[in-house]
C-alpha cells in the first residue's frame, strides 16, 4: 500500500478572508485561520451571525484548494434555534478564476438529508 498519496494539507489559507457570493443568493465572508474557519452570513438569513468550526485544507493545485469542516450544530438563519442533525460541507476554490463550488448537506422534511450544490465567485476582503 503506498503513502502519503492524495493532496498535501496546507495553510495557504490562513490568514486570509473571501467573500463568498453563492448563485442560490446568499453571500458570506470566510475567515481562515490555523485549523478553523469562521464564516459570516453577509446575505442571506444568516446575516449577521457568525460560526467558528475546526477545518481541513488541501492544496489540489497552484491557487486551487479543497476545504471541508463540519458543524456539529448550526443556526438554519440568524435568529431560529440551533438544529444539531449535522452538517458537513465541502468547497472547492480556484483562486486564479475567483470562483468556488461548494456541496453540502441539508435535512429533508420528513426526515434524512439531500446534496446541494452551489456555485460561487469570489472577492477578497
Amino acid at each position: 500500500m503506498q503513502k502519503n498519496v492524495g493532496h498535501p494539507e496546507t495553510d495557504d489559507l490562513d490568514g486570509k478572508k473571501i467573500r463568498y457570493h453563492y448563485e442560490s443568493g446568499l453571500s458570506y465572508d470566510q475567515e481562515y485561520h490555523k485549523g478553523t474557519i469562521t464564516w459570516t452570513g453577509i446575505e442571506g438569513p444568516h446575516v449577521g451571525y457568525s460560526q467558528t468550526e475546526k477545518k481541513v485544507a488541501y492544496k489540489v493545485a497552484d491557487n486551487i484548494y479543497f476545504l471541508a469542516w463540519f458543524e456539529k450544530e448550526t443556526r438554519p438563519s440568524a435568529t431560529a434555534e440551533m438544529r444539531s442533525e449535522g452538517f458537513n460541507i465541502a468547497i472547492t476554490i480556484d483562486l486564479s478564476k475567483m470562483v468556488a463550488t461548494a456541496i453540502y448537506n441539508e435535512p429533508i422534511e420528513g426526515g434524512g438529508q439531500k446534496w446541494v450544490r452551489d456555485g460561487a465567485w469570489l472577492e477578497y476582503v
